[in-house]
């Protein structure tokens, strides 16, 4: 398994970190009708049509080859297909809930998953794509219900498991969610978004001897990247370390001056110091880079009332989480990948 992906460049304002998902990015399940013979998992809506003129089975098996080709037109028109001579079959909602999240229409994608839910409650499949498609909507209380349910019924899957721990980091239920993410530890240790990720559980929760335990790890396995020193110089942010902090971006600007996020906390760490020009300096080299970043406008607008003396601590641990929990939503946004899954494969 790779840990290193490759470093997007910034115009596409996707991510801040550089280590790839490849086990926990949350994929589409691709529910399957009855076969004969077992070959395929089966759905326990009933294909009530299959001795019609209409084959449901016939339609199904079309729709699943076109989806799987990427033609989401012809997929769709399937599916509906099925559903015109089965409208109870909970399979097809589900894949045109797939379709839907393709195209990324989440509203439309979650209320089609809800009715293949009500059809087919068992099937962890569509509770995980329910969970990951309120992830992609920002409601990431909502995701925590489907994605717990899915982890009770496949305690081992580490898609549901670390998009839980995500969706819990971002409502701000720190304990639970080291409690989810520790069990990853053997396998995730080595990826430095994991490590990164369970630390701000971690120190946010006040479990002190687990942030040391983790940032000692980060250190022996991150290498001396410029990515690198970028995540250890957010970790030392979130930490109020503001000193070592400034250490680790500067050297990340040393390395790669143009990795996306960098400026923007260059210039929170600038603020923190005192260093309200450089700040400013920073937030302005931030826009150059992302001029569609909100939060660099406000962070620029918080320095310069900084130097009047109107900034306080409440607003300032406001915008320090809103900048990491925007971090992390890039970071999995970018590496998460919306993909038909085979009937053999376990969603």
């Amino acid at each position: 398994m790779p840990m290193r992906a490759r470093f997007l460049n910034s115009h596409n304002l996707v991510w801040v970190l550089t280590i790839s998902l490849p086990l926990i990015a949350a994929r589409p399940a691709c529910a399957t009708p009855v076969a004969e013979g077992g070959a395929e998992p089966q759905s326990t809506s009933s294909l009530a049509g299959a001795n019609q003129r209409m084959d449901p089975q016939a339609w199904f098996a079309k729709g699943q080859t076109a989806l799987q080709s990427g033609d989401l037109h012809a997929a769709e028109a399937a599916f509906r297909q099925v559903l015109a001579a089965d409208p109870r079959a909970g399979s097809a909602y589900a894949n045109l809930g797939v379709i839907a999240m393709r195209r990324k229409d989440w509203d439309h994608a979650i209320m089609l998953l809800q009715k293949a839910k009500k059809l087919e409650p068992k099937m962890a499949g569509i509770r995980l794509n329910i969970g990951l498609v309120e992830y992609r909507r920002g409601n990431y209380a909502a995701a925590i219900a489907p994605l717990a349910s899915v982890l009770r019924d496949q305690p081992d899957s580490q898609q549901a498991r670390y998009l839980l721990g995500l969706c819990q980091v971002f409502t701000k239920k720190f304990a639970e969610a080291v409690k989810v993410l520790e069990p990853l530890w053997p396998e995730k240790s080595g990826d430095v978004l994991y490590l990164y990720l369970i630390d701000i559980a971690a120190v946010e929760s006040g479990q002190k001897e687990l942030d040391e335990k983790i940032l000692s790890r980060m250190i022996a396995v991150g290498g001396g990247t410029p990515e690198f020193h970028l995540i250890m110089g957010k970790a030392f942010l979130n930490r109020y370390e503001v000193g070592e902090a400034k250490a680790e971006l500067e050297c990340a600007a040393e390395g790669n001056p143009d990795l996306p996020f960098l400026h923007l906390n260059l210039g929170i760490t600038y603020m923190r110091s005192g260093e309200h020009e450089r700040a400013e300096a920073e937030f302005r080299r931030d826009i150059a880079l992302e001029p569609d970043l909100a939060d660099n406008y406000e962070q620029l607008g918080c320095s310069i009332r900084a130097c009047k003396g109107t900034r306080t601590r409440k607003n300032h641990s406001a915008r320090r989480w809103t900048g990491m929990r925007r971090a992390l939503e890039h970071t999995w946004a970018s590496q998460s990948s919306i993909r038909n899954r085979s009937s053999h494969n376990r969603p």
